[in-house]
């Protein structure tokens, strides 16, 4: 999962897509995490084996984009947050198409990421400005506000990377491509280095 200590001495991870450093995650800290369906994911892990054959690594677990980190300083505030990100379920699925693969160095992770850069669409952006909208009504601080952290996305494929050249590594014929869709809202929270909680998930809307 993608995921921040004294604001002197804080570690940050520079992320280059964002042209901007965000602080690393730290425990405490909570997501809101758009996951593709459990057929899905194994397409997607077919995806994942076949970028680590042609670049090394290892296979990101739980393929997902991360919509927003954000914390809250009031604890009895967390049921009230709960019960908004469910209440996403009303919402129908998004489409995220791959356009891109980026490099990440991520500090939190310690190694050197590959990601699908993807898409923003207007329905996109709108579900997470929604979301935003969600957690600063709970009295929640964002982490990736949509106004300014929205001109790239991505979404990690594999880990420990050796650096690679991909401007001549990949055809431009390969993207864009479908990546996946959004079928699941998943609401985390890091109880410890790299250990991950689950506290809600919603489907989201759908005709079948």
């Amino acid at each position: 999962m993608n995921l921040d200590w004294d604001v002197h001495t804080l570690p940050i991870a520079t992320d280059v897509s964002m042209k901007r450093t965000i602080r690393l995650a730290q425990p405490g800290d909570m997501f809101v995490l758009l996951e593709p369906s459990a057929q899905e994911a194994i397409c997607l892990r077919q995806r994942q084996l076949a970028l680590q054959a042609r670049f090394g690594g290892q296979p990101h677990e739980l393929v997902h984009l991360t919509c927003q980190r954000f914390t809250l300083g009031d604890e009895s505030r967390v049921n009230g947050v709960i019960d908004r990100v469910v209440g996403l379920h009303t919402q129908p699925p998004l489409d995220l198409v791959a356009i891109s693969l980026i490099q990440f160095e991520h500090a939190f992770w310690g190694s050197r990421l590959l990601r699908w850069q993807v898409r923003v669409t207007d329905e996109l952006h709108c579900f997470c400005r929604l979301v935003d909208d969600i957690l600063t009504q709970a009295g929640a601080t964002v982490h990736y506000p949509w106004s300014t952290s929205w001109e790239n996305k991505s979404v990690t494929a594999l880990e420990n990377v050796p650096p690679v050249d991909l401007d001549s590594s990949l055809a431009e014929t390969e993207y864009p491509h479908q990546l996946f869709d959004v079928c699941q809202v998943v609401l985390s929270r890091i109880a410890d280095q790299s250990v991950f909680e689950i506290l809600a998930q919603a489907r989201l809307w759908t005709q079948k």
